[in-house]
């Protein structure tokens, strides 16, 4: 009769499985029926290439910045207009000191160098020739088990932003393996689907959140989402926002011929998303391609109407006062991903055509109903989750284990 898994082996797979199949959630692929075929020699080579490349590896050294004086560690670049910046900034606005988060720099090559030996033993002790797994899969295990070895030696709370991209997922699940303090922050109103990732600590923004955390050992924290402008419906369209989410790419010239043809006297200004690292502004010569430095709401306030694609900036643009055109075609996910426009939030313009669109979107923002419906979307959780400047005193008073008390 064989042994039964001990407690912590059952914990850990089951964490890792949890992993795979939010991982498999997010890329939209599901369980296939039966048993996968082994990887064999050629998927185990894939596998080990994929260990070497650090695929789904973070490439910041959070492991050097952890210093004794810090309570949380960013797991995320604070750039400018970015969300981790976002976050820095409403933990101070809620008491904690700056100097109290650390802030990550970028791996040295040496460093990398290291991580990426330690990747290729790990790959090879998973033994992939045998497992029934798809390569991505497997490179998924192997980079979780990898952070778990990077966060061993850390105290510091980690941060993990709810945008669950496969680097975010293996990073969550590395601390979670490791046992350390980790503190989910969700990634704006939309993000209501959380998998139980091991978070010990939440910071949400509304109900949905609260009800999809229920019953878990995690403790939440209320984020004050801020006060929403009255919304500027205008007679006319003058300046025309474009705001891009990071995946934008030719789809912003198919953007441009549909604005001048239903918008042919409008000024178009451009925000791109901060994570876009380089952009060609010759592409729209005649468009007002915005600095990086300016932030969401001071664009919304500028313009009269904003086109946005799959962004949850849609909600924050509303939140600023302008109203905001949802359209496909400004990245390559199609229409209505977050379900803004289904449920009557966004005006949604799923296929262009000749027609008054001003006077359609005028009709959508003043219809009885559509202030509660955004009031609903933005309202936050129930009374009982107490604000996140209380996290921030239980933090700034917590051991040296990094445990809240």
């Amino acid at each position: 009769m064989k042994d039964r898994p001990k407690p912590q082996q059952s914990r850990r797979a089951g964490l890792i499985l949890r992993a795979l199949r939010e991982y498999r959630r997010r890329v939209g692929r599901g369980v296939t029926s039966g048993p996968e075929p082994r990887l064999g020699v050629r998927g185990s080579i894939r596998v080990i290439r994929g260990a070497w490349a650090l695929s789904f590896v973070s490439s910041l050294n959070f492991e050097a910045f952890c210093a004794s004086n810090k309570s949380l560690v960013m797991l995320d670049t604070v750039s400018p207009q970015s969300k981790a910046a976002g976050i820095v900034s409403t933990l101070e606005q809620a008491g904690l000191p700056s100097e109290a988060i650390a802030q990550p720099g970028r791996l040295s090559a040496f460093r990398r160098l290291g991580i990426k030996c330690r990747a290729v033993a790990l790959a090879f002790r998973s033994e992939p020739w045998r497992r029934r797994l798809q390569v991505n899969d497997l490179v998924l295990v192997v980079a979780s088990l990898l952070h778990a070895e990077r966060f061993s030696g850390l105290s510091t709370m980690t941060v993990h932003i709810g945008d669950r991209s496969p680097r975010r997922i293996a990073l969550a699940t590395g601390a979670a393996l490791a046992g350390r303090p980790t503190l989910y922050w969700q990634n704006g109103f939309h993000d209501t689907a959380i998998p139980d990732l091991g978070y010990q600590e939440a910071a949400i923004f509304n109900a949905e959140a609260e009800a999809a955390l229920a019953g878990r050992a995690t403790r939440l924290w209320a984020i004050e989402s801020g006060q929403s402008a009255d919304l500027r419906v205008p007679a006319r369209i003058e300046r025309l926002g474009v705001a891009t989410n990071a995946f934008v790419g030719t789809e912003i010239d198919t953007m441009r011929s549909r604005i001048d043809q239903l918008f042919p006297n409008a000024r178009v200004a451009l925000r791109l998303h901060p994570r876009v690292s380089s952009f060609d502004a010759g592409r729209v010569p005649d468009w007002d391609v915005r600095p990086r430095a300016e932030s969401l709401g001071e664009f919304a306030m500028g313009c009269d109407v904003v086109i946005c694609g799959n962004t949850a900036a849609q909600i924050e643009i509303l939140k600023a006062g302008t109203p905001v055109i949802h359209s496909a075609g400004l990245d390559p996910h199609g229409f209505d991903l977050y379900g803004y426009a289904a449920r009557g939030i966004s005006f949604g313009l799923e296929h262009w055509s000749e027609g008054d669109v001003l006077k359609d979107l005028i009709s959508f923002y003043q219809a009885d109903g559509w202030n509660q419906r955004l009031l609903t979307e933005i309202g936050g959780p129930s009374t009982k989750v107490p604000p996140l400047r209380d996290f921030v005193g239980l933090l700034l008073e917590r051991p040296a284990s990094g445990r809240l008390t």
